[in-house]
């Protein structure tokens, strides 16, 4: 989904030229209003809620800094559009995203654009992992074993391993359940949770891995000390799917 986008210049030309450099050049990008008038552009990002705003620094009346003042807190990214340089300090103790001096250079814009881009990309899957993080803390599974029913949450689960037709699971705080399940079951059952089945034998909580063992035989060290197997095949995989992890 492109970005919102407002425009504010108290030049026709420069607004006009800007808008179709913005069309033209940056697909992104969602030109959802214009103005000349610093006012009205006040009333428009109040009232359109923008991503992003291209405002141009000297205006009568209201120059560009004074509106930002008037609109505290800030929650778009501003991008200074002008003729003068010397306005640079200034764009940077208000934390603008970006400062670009007129007339605006084409590749100029798209480099703006690509790092505006980026970083709502970034910011938008950061919430989406710490969603699923929350999800998965509070997320509960029901385990039924010989004497309880136990509810526990999954965020707690540190590795199963299978017996047979029974699995094992290991929990925080040194404590294991023995279950009448296989561990197919609960790899499917934890499949949208972080857990990758490691072995044949073993299904890990991918949060609760603290190191790739590259012995002979592979094994990984879980956050309760124990070792448990990894196979050649999966070590690539677990390899890339923790580099993914890290960097959430």
């Amino acid at each position: 989904m492109a970005l919102k986008t407002i425009i504010i210049d108290d030049e026709l030309d420069s607004l006009e030229l800007l808008q179709y450099k913005i069309a033209e050049y940056c697909p992104g990008l969602e030109v959802i209003g214009t103005t000349q008038s610093p006012e009205e552009g006040k009333n428009m990002i109040t009232n359109l809620m923008p991503d992003v705003v291209f405002l141009d620094v000297e205006m009568p009346r209201i120059n560009g800094f004074r509106l930002l003042n008037e609109l505290s807190p800030i929650m778009f990214e501003v991008i200074f559009t002008t003729a003068y340089s010397h306005y640079a300090i200034d764009a940077v103790r208000v934390s603008a995203f970006d400062y670009l001096t007129k007339p605006i250079a084409i590749q100029d814009l798209e480099n703006c654009v690509d790092r505006l881009l980026t970083k709502f990309a970034q910011q938008t899957e950061k919430k989406i992992n710490t969603s699923n993080t929350r999800s998965m803390e509070e997320s509960i599974i029901v385990i039924p074993t010989a004497e309880t029913i136990e509810f526990v949450k999954v965020s707690d689960i540190i590795f199963l391993e299978a017996s047979s037709n029974y699995t094992t699971i290991f929990l925080k705080q040194n404590k294991k359940l023995l279950v009448a399940k296989s561990l197919g079951e609960y790899e499917q059952m934890l499949q949208h949770h972080h857990f990758m089945r490691t072995h044949n034998s073993i299904l890990v909580n991918l949060t609760q891995v603290v190191k790739l063992v590259r012995d002979e035989g592979g094994s990984i060290l879980m956050s309760n000390g124990v070792s448990v197997p990894i196979s050649r095949r999966k070590r690539d995989e677990f390899i890339l799917i923790m580099k993914r992890l890290s960097i959430n």
